[in-house]
């Protein structure tokens, strides 16, 4: 849809900067065009429709290039998504050297060189993001990522509260932030957080279970169980560490 709006915008650049050289009468002498010879005369008017071709022109051309940029990097995306990661690292190497401003392609790219524990060249991709565009919050969720990685918490936090105050009430920016929370011993953050991301991603059986750890570390027993609970009906996986964590019989989880 992007590439005929831009294909459109080129053929009407083309179509008046033709009509405004071969001045036929029902274009040149149109009540709009004698508007506006009354102030520019004729050689005017004439400039002013060629300038405005030129720049209809011109918009759809940025317009059509745009679109197949979003197009490839679209295709990136799911390259990586597909598990290639060798694959779309080496698109978006390519990508980032042509579309250098693109935030998106080399948050996409730190996340690779994340994935691949290669923190150092995460972070420059992540930097290089946040300049593109300082209201990104992916790039710095990445980067808290990577501070959690090495363990400075605190770090972490201050990146996942800029991620929150760019894109206020996301169920998994709540959820990291309670985690590193939680890694701080800040427990009553943590457990805010934890219960204000169930309430905006209820299907997911992780933040059930990391609540209930939470719960756990603060003796909030039942308040526990019942996320424990949960998260066994929403199908968490990994059920028996907790349960041996807590120490609890198999059938506390009903």
């Amino acid at each position: 849809m992007a590439n005929l709006g831009a294909i459109y915008l080129i053929i009407i650049g083309i179509v008046i900067g033709v009509l405004t050289l071969i001045k036929p009468k029902f274009f040149w002498y149109h009540p709009k065009a004698n508007f506006i010879k009354r102030f520019l005369g004729e050689k005017g008017t004439t400039l002013f429709y060629l300038f405005l071709t030129i720049i209809i022109f011109s918009f759809g051309i940025y317009s059509f290039k745009n679109s197949d940029t979003e197009n490839e990097l679209e295709k990136i995306a799911i390259i990586y998504q597909e598990g290639k990661i060798d694959e779309a690292q080496n698109k978006l190497l390519v990508y980032t050297s042509n579309s250098p401003n693109d935030y998106l392609a080399w948050t996409i790219l730190g996340n690779i060189y994340l994935d691949k524990e290669m923190y150092d060249k995460a972070k420059s991709c992540y930097d290089k993001a946040i300049i593109a565009d300082p209201k990104a919050s992916e790039p710095q969720s990445g980067l808290a990522s990577i501070y959690t990685q090495y363990g400075d918490y605190e770090k972490a936090r201050d990146c996942y509260l800029k991620a929150n105050e760019l894109n206020p009430n996301q169920g998994s920016i709540l959820a990291n932030l309670a985690g590193v929370y939680n890694n701080l011993g800040d427990m009553g953050k943590a457990i805010e957080l934890g219960e204000k991301s169930i309430l905006l991603l209820p299907e997911s059986p992780t933040l059930y279970a990391n609540l209930s750890i939470y719960y756990n570390k603060v003796n909030q027993l039942e308040k526990r169980d019942k996320m424990l609970n949960k998260a066994k009906v929403l199908g968490y996986e990994d059920m028996q560490s907790l349960i041996d964590a807590y120490e609890i019989s198999d059938d506390t989880v009903n």
